[in-house]
């Protein structure tokens, strides 16, 4: 993870490395520490459109709920990842998944 902060420091719009620092954290259990990543990459993303699967924040915040077992949270994710990414299958497949 440092190897990522240190990137940050270099590039510190850089969605991507964001959205790795946020997985990292997630997984060492510093789940608060992930949300705030992974909220600044959506954020970057939506400023600047940096990557042609954009959704993958957005996503990636879902799968975060789903972790946790916040079972509403993740789904309502999804539906916010839908209505900007209308083409994410990844989303559209979770909300049919999570709906049952």
């Amino acid at each position: 993870m440092n190897d990522y902060l240190k990137s940050l420091e270099i590039d510190p719009i850089n969605s991507v490395v964001y959205d790795n620092v946020a997985m990292c954290l997630f997984r060492l259990g510093d789940e608060d520490k992930a949300h705030e990543f992974i909220d600044k990459s959506i954020e970057i993303n939506k400023q600047t459109n940096q990557r042609n699967d954009a959704d993958m924040p957005m996503l990636r915040k879902a799968q975060f709920y789903e972790s946790q077992n916040l079972k509403n949270k993740a789904l309502e994710q999804y539906k916010k990842t839908l209505s900007v990414f209308p083409n994410s299958e990844w989303a559209k497949k979770k909300i049919i998944e999570l709906s049952k």
